[in-house]
Parts: structure tokens; sequence; C-alpha cells
């Protein structure tokens, strides 16, 4: 099984697998089962399994970038308090549900990111890869999913990485990820241009040491663009 990814720019995780465009998944579609967003009118993640061997063959779930927030109920979740289930016990009540969740959760001091709309009412964890799980609630129903190291599991990251200033301008960027932020960047404020502009400085000289400072250029490209109808120079990632 593939490696989770935490896609930061593009606000999704994945798993590394065989299909590397949703063309390819396509093509393969009739030997496949799941949750999936093939029409792009659900509200459904992309949760899909071989029908041949039962094994997943692709993930892409959703992070919701208007409410980002690294709140104090985050000190209240404590994974192992959780009943762990396996996916095979469970996957029946969850598999065609896999719906995309409207609040996602980071905790630097725990390295975990937490998407879900409740995941206070968490009862239940399913292991579906290493550092990565499923949240289940009291009747077995998926309410989201917590990735553990996950500062690790940004794309780009490398062991030889310095996590440190990295890690300062990732909690940067989190915090311009809030509806708050969204609303004034949309009425064009002109302070939060300026933190764009400081942090982009800020990665554009860190951004040939560590890879991950790329993905956060991406984001401040997109914001620059969609709010301030700026347009920065392509970035090679």
């Amino acid at each position: 099984m593939g490696e989770i990814r935490w896609d930061l720019s593009g606000f999704n995780v994945f798993m590394e697998s065989q299909y590397t465009t949703i063309c390819d998944l396509e093509e393969d579609a009739n030997s496949l089962y799941g949750s999936n967003n093939f029409s792009e009118l659900d509200s459904l993640d992309w949760f899909l399994l071989n029908k041949n061997d039962n094994k997943l063959s692709f993930l892409l779930l959703s992070i919701s970038s208007l409410f980002f927030n690294n709140e104090p109920e985050f000190e209240l979740f404590d994974i192992e308090k959780l009943k762990k289930i396996e996916l095979i016990d469970c996957i029946d009540n969850f598999i065609d549900k896999i719906v995309m969740q409207e609040k996602s959760f980071f905790s630097i001091k725990n390295n975990q990111l937490i998407v879900s709309s409740d995941f206070l009412s968490a009862c239940y964890k399913v292991k579906i890869s290493d550092n990565f799980y499923f949240l289940l609630n009291s009747s077995r129903g998926y309410i989201g999913f917590l990735l553990i190291n996950a500062i690790e599991s940004i794309v780009g990251y490398s062991s030889s990485n310095s996590s440190l200033f990295f890690n300062e301008c990732l909690i940067k960027m989190l915090k311009l990820c809030t509806e708050e932020v969204y609303d004034a960047m949309d009425d064009q404020d002109e302070k939060y241009l300026l933190m764009l502009n400081e942090l982009e400085k800020d990665c554009l000289r860190e951004q040939n040491k560590d890879a991950r400072f790329s993905e956060i250029l991406m984001f401040i490209k997109n914001a620059k663009f969609t709010f301030y109808d700026i347009a920065m120079d392509e970035i090679t990632r």
C-alpha cells in the first residue's frame, strides 16, 4: 500500500498509487468500488478498492480550507482512547459514504492533522495506512480522518530537512486559512497582502533547501491571484 501524503497547496491528502491522473483512474473504474466523485456533483471524497482483492487502490480526501482552526478542543482529543476496529469489520457501514468534512484542525505540538466536522464524537479508529486513521462515530459511520506525523507527510519532505523554520512558515500559512481572513482578502485587505508578501519572501529564500516551501508558495500564488488579481511567476515544484 502506498504512503499517505499531505498536499498543502491542494488541500487534500492522497495515497501514492499506480494512478497518477483521474483519466488513468477512470480507465479502471469498472474494476473499482467505493466512494468516488466521478460525477463531480456529489459531496463524496475518493476511497476506492479493487473488486478482485478488496485492497485500497486510490485515496484522495479533501481538507477544508475555510475552517482551518487550531482550537483548544484539539486538546480534548486522544487517539489512544478510541476503540480500534479493523477495516474489514466496519467498511460496509461507510464504503459509499466517505463524505467531505467541513472542518480541519492542526496541532503543531501533537504533529497531527484532523479533518472532521465533529471529531469529538469519534468512538472508533480504523488504521488505513501507517500514520493514517479513519474516525468513526458510535454507529460506525465515517466522520473524518486523522494523520499523525503530519509534518513528515507533507509533499516534499526529506529526512534531511530542518523543520524549525518550516514549521513557523506553516503556522503562518494556516493562520491565513480561516473564513474571517478569506473575507478580508476578498475585500483586498492590504494587511493580509503584506503578510502574504512577507511569507513569500521567506519561502523563496528556502525553497531550494526544502521542497515543502514550494507547497506554501503555491498557496500564496493562488491566494494572490484569487483575491488580489496578482500573478506570480510560475513556480517550479
